[in-house]
């Protein structure tokens, strides 16, 4: 469903534009990112979609009709909303915060179990397991990934999201990024997303929109932002390092190697096993996984080789970070050169193994881009 603003101002007092003039079409289906300093009118242009701003005067249409013409409620009901707060209601079990749009809506309580129960799935939080749960129980990381699931509960074409992940600290931000890339694919709703993060924008939006003092500065598909910056005002927001911005652009899944050899352990491995498996492989470290693939940790064959043959191997598991297939490769660069190994595990949002990133294929990547450059 497309949105379109023409000539939309949001003027608060007289002299004072938060919104100057703006013309933007906002494609259906795509995820759009809104960035630009505090005060640049961002979350103005957002809040004006669902009408909680009205503007001062231009047209908003969506999907060919007015804003004007449709009463605001109902379209609030209509377009998904998902705030930094998240703003869960603390007496209401996760199931029944999901519930309430549906409920509002007047859905059959059969379909809205189906749908919340399928939501709970679809943001990799077990039904069985979190449904009863309240907020209170639950992480900052879980309750945003709720938040997320009522934000879709309407199913809505159109989706608001205002800083969605700003307040989770950057390790769990970055599992949550990921999960909602799996998610749009899965979805392909029309998504308007505010941050103030370049990183989130490059990675998360398939179109960047840059604001400054209320004006659009420039709007384009996030490679052609990166690429060709409108001005000095845009290059100073992507920053200096141009050539590892490329990593920003490339998927993990573009990249990494699929398949390979792993030890399996379904709970009775051996360290002889293990150690069997390395030295006929001609490997120092290998990844376990258990009997459904989902990985378990990695074994390095130095510590193996002090160890009895007899001794379980779970006993000289080591942990590592994973990465997904919709991660960009500057998060795996940063993610390899932390772990100090030769590849980084990619797994899918059940944590199941699915190949292998390699670090040299990442240098050689990077060294393409400076050469690029060069030229």
């Amino acid at each position: 469903m497309s949105i379109e603003f023409k000539n939309v101002v949001k003027e608060y007092e007289v002299g004072l534009r938060a919104v100057d003039n703006l013309n933007i079409s906002f494609e259906d289906k795509k995820l759009t990112i809104l960035i630009g300093p505090s005060g640049c009118g961002k979350t103005t242009t957002l809040k004006m979609i669902n009408r909680l701003i009205e503007k001062t005067s231009g047209e908003i249409i969506v999907d060919g009709t007015s804003l004007d013409e449709i009463d605001p409620i109902k379209l609030r009901r209509s377009i998904g909303y998902v705030i930094q707060e998240i703003g869960l209601f603390p007496h209401m079990t996760v199931f029944d915060n999901i519930a309430v749009t549906p409920r509002l809506m007047k859905w059959d309580e059969s379909r809205i179990k189906k749908h919340v129960l399928d939501l709970l799935d679809l943001v990799n939080l077990e039904p069985s397991d979190y449904s009863e749960k309240y907020p209170a129980q639950l992480s900052g990381g879980q309750r945003q990934r709720v938040g997320v699931a009522r934000g879709l509960a309407s199913d809505p074409k159109i989706v608001l999201m205002d800083e969605p992940f700003g307040a989770i600290d950057p390790i769990n931000r970055e599992k949550l990024q990921d999960g909602f890339l799996e998610i749009q694919s899965k979805i392909e709703k029309t998504i308007i997303f505010v941050t103030h993060d370049i990183r989130e924008a490059i990675k998360l939006g398939d179109r960047i929109a840059i604001l400054d003092n209320g004006k659009l500065v420039q709007y384009a598909d996030t490679m052609t932002v990166v690429q060709e910056p409108a001005n000095e005002f845009v290059e100073d927001l992507l920053g200096a390092d141009r050539a590892l911005k490329g990593l920003e652009l490339v998927r993990v899944r573009e990249t990494y190697v699929p398949g390979g050899k792993w030890i399996e352990d379904a709970g009775d491995c051996d360290v002889k096993k293990a150690k069997d498996f390395l030295n006929n492989e001609g490997r120092k470290f290998a990844y376990v996984v258990d009997g459904n693939k989902r990985l378990k940790g990695y074994v390095m064959l130095k510590q193996l080789n002090k160890a009895s043959d007899v001794e379980p191997l779970k006993k000289y598991l080591r942990s590592i970070e994973t990465i997904q297939p919709l991660s960009n490769l500057m998060e795996a660069m940063s993610l390899i050169m932390n772990t100090g190994l030769s590849s980084l595990p990619v797994v899918d949002d059940k944590e199941r193994l699915l190949g292998i990133l390699r670090f040299r294929d990442l240098v050689n990547l990077v060294g393409s881009y400076e050469s690029s450059d060069e030229e």
